[in-house]
């Protein structure tokens, strides 16, 4: 069951570079682009909502849970490499929104791994912050 979670969470991390350098907003007109997006958004809240669940559990530091994470992954396919890399690109970010009580949809959506078509209903997994002038 272990390797199987490990292989989940690695196609997950994997998926997650590619799909962000995709859906840049030059590309959001094209149906490819939008589906492309689902999965990153879904594989970015999954993924963040690890690092959290990571430091609760461990009663650690989101960077601290981030190293963790990746030193679960195998070498094979440089899935741990890619792991590393995301970190690098995008840790002081998830830290810094983390921090800040943010759920994973909100972080998700302020690093634009997720978006909202216009018109559309705003697809989230966790129910929003009741912040007064908040919106994504």
């Amino acid at each position: 069951m272990k390797s199987l979670w490990n292989i989940l969470l690695a196609t997950t991390l994997c998926l997650l570079l590619p799909l962000h350098m995709s859906a840049s907003p030059a590309s959001d007109d094209q149906p490819s682009a939008r589906y492309s997006n689902g999965h990153t958004c879904v594989a970015c809240v999954a993924v963040v909502s690890v690092i959290e669940q990571l430091a609760q559990v461990h009663n650690s530091t989101v960077e601290a849970s981030m190293e963790r994470l990746c030193s679960y992954l195998p070498e094979k396919l440089f899935l741990k490499t890619t792991c590393y890399l995301v970190i690098r690109m995008f840790g002081p970010d998830l830290i810094k929104l983390l921090s800040t009580d943010m759920n994973a949809d909100v972080v998700c959506h302020t690093l634009e791994f997720c978006k909202q078509d216009p018109g559309q209903p705003l697809c989230h997994l966790y129910p929003l912050p009741k912040v007064s002038g908040f919106s994504l």
